[in-house]
């Protein structure tokens, strides 16, 4: 087995400089870049793997976090995902990954936790119950990260201004010229309703409750909900959807059914993911700072391990806990980029 004393002969450097160079220290004394360059190459070429058991024994640390996501493959949170253990192994953590369709399932946060983790990030949350032994490592102050829940919670987060980002979206369809704006979300309850809300009341527009319409996200969800939608005199001639994959669907679903893109029915997403950039008709999407949700999470995860008041960035503090709140930007392509002319409504909520 190749240990870090076999590196450090084979460089001509101490086992202490190879050991922090290896896990990404930062380093106590100056290293050239070649030799750093010269560690890393011999490592490889020795085929070097850190041992753990006596990492840990050594440092009294694991450098493991654990990620616990859902909808791994959602390209959105894909996207968040992969910058985010990209950003946590630059620093010199490893990530434990396990997908889970329900965070109030206790197994997977358990098991990921009895790999001696140090830390735990969790999302995308939204709003929902909290498992009993996440919320008890939470109030014992393991260093605990949610993203997206959309109410209160008693652990350290990052969301979107979701009422924010839907009513830049009103505004702009109504300054497009349409007065029957629909929205389409995944409950009842969820935020992005009092934003929509708000911005049509600031329009002057009314609301009818056929308008909006409780949908789980997905491509086939909004191609049925495309192929099933009218467009009489009281219906919406815009759209605003909670979700990219559900826009781009219905956008199918409305071509099937005999509609166009915009002449017929305008439609925006959230998200801003690759597919609404490259689809047929390019959709209107709100933009997520996925650069600075990453930096969010990680600032407030390691200052937790380092046990560290977050200090120098704007969050709102609930009870000690540490939540970032940043805002999404409205990035305007064709599927809402035709005026409308002439349009009137007699309906109210």
């Amino acid at each position: 087995m190749v240990t870090l004393a076999d590196i450090a002969k084979q460089t001509g450097v101490s086992i202490n400089t190879v050991s922090l160079v290896l896990r990404n220290r930062p380093l106590q004394i100056p290293v050239r870049p070649d030799t750093i360059a010269r560690i890393k190459r011999v490592a490889g070429e020795l085929d070097y793997r850190p041992n753990r058991a006596a990492q840990m024994l050594r440092f009294k640390r694991s450098n493991l976090i654990g990620l616990v996501v859902r909808e791994f493959r959602h390209p959105l949170f894909a996207s968040i995902n992969q910058t985010l253990i990209g950003e946590l192994e630059r620093r010199g953590f490893e990530v434990l990954v396990t997908d889970v369709p329900d965070f109030n399932d206790s197994k997977h946060i358990e098991d990921l936790y009895n790999h001696q983790i140090e830390g735990l990030v969790i999302g995308p949350f939204y709003s929902g119950p909290v498992c009993p032994f996440l919320r008890r490592i939470a109030d014992q102050r393991f260093p605990v990260v949610e993203f997206f829940h959309d109410g209160e919670i008693a652990m350290d987060g990052v969301t979107i201004d979701k009422t924010g980002a839907v009513a830049k979206v009103v505004r702009h369809l109504a300054g497009m010229g349409h007065r029957r704006i629909g929205c389409i979300v995944s409950n009842p309850e969820h935020p992005m309703l009092e934003g929509y809300r708000r911005a049509m009341r600031d329009a002057g527009l009314s609301i009818h409750r056929a308008w909006i319409n409780p949908m789980y996200g997905g491509i086939e969800n909004g191609r049925e909900l495309g192929r099933r939608i009218l467009a009489g005199r009281n219906d919406p001639t815009a759209y605003f959807f909670h979700d990219d994959n559900a826009a781009i669907g219905f956008m199918r679903g409305l071509h099937e059914h005999g509609f166009r893109v915009p002449q017929d029915i305008a439609v925006a997403g959230y998200g801003d993911t690759p597919i609404a950039t490259y689809n047929l008709v390019s959709l209107t999407s709100v933009r997520l700072p996925i650069q600075k949700i990453v930096e969010g999470i990680v600032r407030q995860l390691t200052a937790r391990l380092e046990k560290k008041p977050v200090r120098s960035w704007p969050p709102v503090r609930t009870g000690g806990w540490q939540r970032l709140v940043l805002q999404g930007e409205l990035v305007v392509r064709e599927s809402s980029q035709l005026r409308r002319v002439g349009q009137g409504t007699d309906s109210s909520e």
